[in-house]
């Protein structure tokens, strides 16, 4: 009698999950509806920033002198060549015209007191600079295709390491003009630190003992147990991260913000915000934390290692973002993003 309610139950089940695939199926023919108003916004125009590139480094190709600069343009160009027709894909596989495609430049010749190394050097700098830039705007606001979003992701990673190569070669050049220096410089280390990177250690941690603060004051109100266990790791990840850059601080001799109370009294009432108001409160923080390492990566071009540092921050922020991204889709608390395609 058990045995048959319980197949009885499994055919039941069986006949939803085949229904439910039946709708699924006739929602996603429009693909359109796959992809937001945001993730083809900046798809086409990083596709059009791949093709400038391209466009400009046949011309830089055939301007410079420096075999280091040209193999390091090169080596930039082939690694945009062997990856935009997987960004190509996407705007084929979702109906969206792209804009006019890399025509290759001819070789020309030009006067090299006009066109100089250190200003193509310069140029390709700029442009790494604001790729990066586009990349991570593109990533932190695309929600509704989780594919596009790891492009995204990981077309950022490897921008941060091609810039990283370009930095390290203008600073060995001379081109990089010298920067004001922090002066509170420690006495027992060869280590320089320039002014914008001294500020932007400070600020990482001063924002990361907000963060602490407040993911406390959350944890008190959260109702859902797998969100506030979710919280709780992201704490302790917060946390060590604080602790790390309080030691480079401290090494660098840079003042150290104040820490966040170890100890808040309990809430009142936990009905006052609800777990999805909470939750996206974190997904705006972590949006933040995204703008905050890239800007300090950008713009820190005197200290290799602080650099790195700064990568790795940002490296991490993006894997977070993309997990909870995926959380909050799965538990409904992401506003819905504009679709791309009419509506009917």
């Amino acid at each position: 009698m058990i045995s048959g309610r319980v197949e009885t139950k499994r055919k039941v089940m069986r006949g939803e999950n085949v229904l439910i695939s039946t709708l699924l199926s006739k929602i996603n023919k429009n693909s359109h509806y796959e992809i937001g108003l945001s993730e083809v916004h900046y798809l086409w125009h990083i596709i059009k920033a791949k093709y400038d590139f391209l466009h400009f480094s046949d011309i830089w190709a055939n301007q410079v002198h420096d075999k280091d600069l040209l193999a390091i343009i090169k080596i930039y160009g082939a690694e945009i060549r062997s990856d935009i027709k997987t960004w190509e894909k996407y705007l084929h596989v979702f109906g969206v015209r792209g804009p006019d495609g890399y025509t290759p430049v001819a070789h020309t010749i030009s006067n090299p007191q006009l066109v100089r190394d250190q200003l193509v050097a310069t140029l390709l700098f700029s442009f790494s600079q604001e790729h990066i830039n586009m990349l991570i705007k593109s990533f932190r606001n695309s929600t509704t295709n989780d594919g596009i979003k790891n492009l995204f992701k990981d077309g950022a990673k490897k921008a941060v390491k091609r810039f990283s190569l370009i930095a390290k070669y203008i600073k060995t050049k001379g081109w990089i003009a010298k920067q004001p220096m922090y002066q509170n410089q420690p006495t027992d280390s060869n280590e320089e630190l320039c002014a914008g990177e001294a500020l932007h250690l400070w600020d990482h941690l001063s924002y990361r003992n907000d963060n602490i603060e407040m993911t406390q004051t959350f944890i008190s109100f959260v109702k859902d147990s797998d969100f506030r266990l979710l919280l709780e790791r992201g704490l302790q990840s917060l946390v060590k991260q604080a602790r790390s850059l309080e030691k480079e601080l401290i090494q660098l001799k840079i003042p150290l913000p104040d820490r966040p109370p170890n100890v808040k009294p309990p809430v009142a009432a936990k009905d006052l915000i609800d777990d999805d108001n909470i939750f996206r409160w974190v997904y705006q923080g972590i949006q933040g934390a995204l703008s905050i390492h890239t800007l300090s990566l950008v713009e820190c071009i005197h200290n290799d290692r602080i650099r790195d540092l700064f990568s790795e921050l940002l490296f991490s922020e993006l894997d977070m973002l993309s997990s909870i991204t995926k959380y909050g889709k799965l538990k409904g608390w992401l506003n819905p993003s504009l679709r791309y395609g009419m509506l009917r």
